[in-house]
């Protein structure tokens, strides 16, 4: 009688240090310490993962760990395992610091997915080649798609430009716009103006892109990344004079266009 007193006493007071979600708890040369996950992921086009990790007290008895995604009929998603790294890859995993015996990864989430409840059910290969399940996280997922368009503003660009008569030195001028979009930068496809002569017509040129890309002898671009798109161009001699209309947009990956803004160059 004493000994099922003792064991019941040591079931209930022997895994208060067993964090919530580990689901084996066999005896290994390793522990689950930690598992660090979102409660709740809400898809976006800019990035359509997000980051799963999970806590050791030793690596020596680990080959592998990896993660599995399934849904809420416990059906599983990913067709391949996705492999947790404790290498301090913080672009490609997750992983903030090399060596620290967190283990962290990428986990893609698909717009196609129904809202719901999610589970990711962790598993470690231990170096007897042993499969050992050892933790679960619950998580309510929305794929909510609201697509904003891009936004323009802020035109820098010469109300008045003057051709010159030396071919050799012809007018620089540079024109920059202010990007931006609420789905981040990534989102951004594309941003250009159509350009219309004084008589109307539409030259030959039915976009002339502009760019964010640093590149200022080419483009006129001074600082890559920072929402300000530049383009540089020159009037060549022979240019007509008179009010040439320049009408600038931005699109996203969706083909969304931005607001919309009407710009005139008198040149004489």
């Amino acid at each position: 009688m004493k000994k099922i007193i003792l064991l019941l006493f040591l079931f209930i007071f022997g895994c208060d240090k067993i964090p919530t979600g580990v689901v084996d708890v066999q005896q290994t040369d390793f522990q689950t310490v930690a598992v660090k996950s979102p409660e709740s992921v809400i898809y976006t086009k800019s990035d359509s993962s997000f980051v799963t990790s999970i806590k050791f007290n030793s690596t020596a008895d680990i080959n592998q760990v990896w993660v599995d995604l399934y849904n809420s009929d416990n059906s599983q998603l990913n067709s391949s395992p996705i492999y947790l790294y404790d290498d301090g890859n913080l672009a490609s995993n997750g992983d903030s610091t090399k060596g620290d015996m967190v283990f962290s990864a990428k986990v893609p989430m698909s717009s196609n997915y129904s809202n719901g409840s999610y589970t990711l059910k962790y598993t470690v290969l231990d170096k007897d080649n042993t499969e050992r399940s050892v933790a679960a996280h619950n998580f309510n997922y929305k794929a909510v798609l609201i697509d904003t368009p891009p936004v323009i503003s802020n035109l820098v660009a010469p109300d008045t430009l003057t051709i010159t008569s030396d071919a050799a030195n012809p007018t620089n001028f540079i024109l920059t716009l202010n990007v931006s979009d609420k789905d981040g930068q990534n989102d951004i496809k594309e941003v250009y103006f159509k350009l219309f002569k004084p008589d109307g017509s539409q030259t030959s040129t039915p976009k002339n892109l502009m760019y964010d890309d640093g590149d200022f002898s080419h483009h006129g671009d001074k600082t890559a990344g920072d929402g300000v798109y530049s383009y540089g161009g020159q009037l060549p001699a022979g240019t007509p004079k008179g009010n040439w209309k320049f009408v600038f947009y931005a699109a996203d990956k969706s083909d969304s266009l931005s607001n919309v803004i009407t710009h005139y160059i008198y040149i004489k």
